[in-house]
């Protein structure tokens, strides 16, 4: 590990000072990532920023209009166990289990792992498919922007020199949706996975499709919206028949790497796999909340 300098701000604006100064300087948040980077000298920054002392960015909040606030610095075993996730937006806590070992969730943040943008983590996917945003805070200010567009390419975001991740927002579930996440990981289930699937459906009193969301990460640079996928959902009265033809268009809308994990191919074919497991889940839960179940 080469040398470097060292700071701890107090505050947002001095962290952003200190980022926007130095223009090899690197935040500090879990550590999870940057220090294996650091370990393996290929990142070298003149300057690391510590963001652990700054208040606020480890709090849960919940807002019945805005939905959940989840501060840049919120542990993973936090999103795991968190109570307010847990009530308003289970899904998320099911994802974060799945995240790493228990030590590592502990040490984890969402916000670092969001900044890492590595394809095949399982929070940009989840938080895609949630219509999911985050704010974003430098000396002139804050910005907004979603998920979808925040993560542009393998480890790289749209941050700009002097930005700083603030908050995730993940906006309430429409009446009667459910929300389900479905993973592939042929090395455990604690591994990265090979790919990971996200699907949010939404009912009207009739039991009619009226918003579909899926979102398929590690198949491509970023997570992917299938978009034709979710208009073949919409305005369908959807049972198990339905889904498995709806799920069979999956495939063709990918064209996924291969890697060490599996080539392209295997990936398409459990891409339809697993959407197929997500959309049946979030059907459910979709079910069960329009009859007033609670929370899906």
């Amino acid at each position: 590990m080469r040398p470097f300098d060292y700071a701890e701000p107090t505050t947002l604006a001095e962290a952003c000072a200190l980022l926007a100064a130095r223009e090899a300087a690197r935040p500090l948040a879990g550590g999870v990532a940057l220090i294996l980077l650091l370990r393996q000298r290929l990142l070298a920054p003149g300057l690391v920023v510590n963001l652990k002392h700054i208040p606020g960015l480890a709090e849960v909040v919940w807002d019945d209009r805005r939905g959940l606030q989840l501060g840049a610095l919120v542990r993973h075993r936090t999103v795991e166990l968190d109570p307010l996730v847990r009530a308003h937006c289970p899904v998320l806590a099911e994802m974060a289990r799945h995240i790493g070992s228990v030590q590592m969730r502990h040490r984890g943040t969402l916000g670092g792992n969001l900044c890492h943008a590595d394809p095949a983590q399982d929070p940009p996917t989840v938080l895609t498919a949630l219509d999911a945003t985050v704010t974003l805070v430098d000396a002139q200010g804050e910005r907004t922007l979603p998920v979808a567009e925040f993560v542009v390419g393998y480890y790289e975001t749209a941050l700009r020199p002097g930005e700083l991740l603030r908050a995730v927002h993940v906006p309430p579930l429409p009446p009667r949706a459910g929300a389900a996440y479905a993973r592939w990981s042929p090395r455990g289930a604690t591994d990265m996975p090979l790919l990971g699937v996200a699907a949010v459906l939404a009912l009207d009193r009739d039991g009619v499709c009226t918003d579909a969301r899926l979102a398929v990460g590690n198949c491509a640079e970023r997570p992917l919206r299938l978009t034709a996928v979710e208009t073949a959902l919409r305005g369908e009265r959807l049972d198990a028949a339905r889904l498995e033809r709806i799920s069979a268009l999956i495939p063709d809308h990918l064209d996924p790497p291969s890697d060490i994990r599996g080539s392209g191919e295997y990936r398409r074919r459990m891409a339809r796999v697993f959407g197929a497991r997500a959309l049946h889940a979030a059907l459910l839960r979709a079910r069960a909340a329009a009859n007033g179940a609670g929370t899906s």
